[in-house]
């Protein structure tokens, strides 16, 4: 037998060898799931993810390292889904008002008024501003008075400076800061009545009958104005005391009150007063007078200040040498002046005497 002869015969016979192996496989799986046995599937040798390359092969260097993102520190290392960390901030809660203090709590015309406020509840700390009400102006808007000296400091704290006036009425009161123009505060001030003279002047302060006379007093704020006019026959502080009153001009304005009144026959000559008084209550009005002197036609005043009124400067004198030892002021008299009355009387009675004597005389020669 040739060689390619014993070659082909061994092929042949080892193919029929596999063929034979492979169907008794499958007949033996055939029996197996016949009976319910269920064989588990053969597990593959596992692989490496990268392989030695065959002895030889050159190495890759490769693509260098890449650095990366830095990692955030909100996400968990090795975590494939990436988690954003939100900071939250708890809510600003504005307050409806602010806080404001006042020292002192009180006090009268003069005194000076220290405003503080709590901003820290604004959106603009400066923006804030104080303001005063005073007893008349309370809650009406426009009559509010603006401080002027004022600051924040810290950006947080408010403080403003405000002095009480003559013009501020008196009574309850208010001071309020405002910031954002919308969140304000307030708190309660009493403006206490001034307890000082009211301040009166005159023009002219020594005037005839016929005149009339300015009036003028810096009364501040008053709930009530009196004026009056008292000659040198008043007996009383009313009209049922001889007191003649006297209406002012209104409004006042800046706190000043004028007023006008004209003198009259019915007016005494001498010293008189004109006087204001402001307030309702009389035990704690406040009172102001000016000294006057009502004079005699072409009379000139004797008072202390040496001022006259409705004289001409080159008139003679009003009183007159009668040449009897005595003076005659007929201006002042409506009458004739008892020292020149007198000696007349002595005269006529000397005459009457002397008439008789001779009358007597006669009667007893014709005899």
């Amino acid at each position: 037998m040739s060689k390619l002869a014993r070659v082909l015969a061994v092929g042949a016979l080892l193919t029929a060898m596999s063929l034979g192996s492979t169907a008794h496989a499958q007949d033996g799986d055939v029996h197996s799931q016949q009976a319910g046995v269920t064989q588990p599937a053969p597990t593959p040798d596992p692989q490496p993810e990268n392989p030695p390359p065959p002895p030889g092969t050159p190495q890759n260097p490769g693509t260098p390292a890449n650095p990366g993102t830095p990692a955030n520190p909100g996400t968990t290392p090795g975590s494939a889904t990436t988690t954003t960390t939100t900071t939250t901030h708890p809510p600003v809660v504005r307050p409806t008002s602010l806080p404001v203090t006042v020292s002192p709590r009180a006090g009268g015309p003069g005194t000076t008024v220290t405003v503080r406020a709590d901003l820290r509840g604004c959106l603009r700390p400066d923006s804030g501003h104080g303001f005063f009400q005073d007893a008349g102006g309370r809650g009406v808007d426009g009559l509010s008075i603006w401080l002027s000296s004022e600051h924040v400091s810290g950006g947080r704290w408010y403080t403003g400076r405000y002095v009480i006036g003559k013009k501020d009425a008196a009574g309850l009161g208010q001071f309020g800061v405002v910031c954002d123009k919308s969140i304000v505060g307030f708190t309660n001030f009493r403006v206490q009545p001034s307890a000082s003279p009211v301040p009166v002047q005159v023009t002219p302060t020594a005037a005839a009958r016929g005149t009339t006379v300015k009036i003028s007093a810096e009364v501040g704020w008053c709930q009530r104005i009196h004026i009056w006019f008292y000659d040198s026959k008043s007996e009383g502080l009313t009209m049922a005391g001889g007191a003649k009153p006297i209406q002012p001009n209104l409004p006042v304005e800046d706190g000043k009150v004028t007023a006008s009144y004209t003198l009259t026959r019915n007016n005494a000559i001498g010293p008189a007063r004109f006087s204001v008084v402001c307030g309702i209550d009389p035990d704690n009005a406040r009172v102001g007078e000016a000294i006057f002197r009502v004079l005699a036609p072409n009379g000139q005043s004797s008072g202390g200040n040496g001022h006259t009124a409705d004289r001409n400067d080159s008139q003679l004198p009003s009183r007159v040498d009668t040449g009897l030892g005595g003076t005659a002021d007929g201006a002042s008299q409506d009458g004739l002046d008892p020292m020149l009355a007198l000696p007349a009387a002595g005269l006529l009675l000397i005459v009457v005497a002397v008439g008789l004597w001779l009358r007597q005389t006669t009667a007893r020669r014709g005899l």
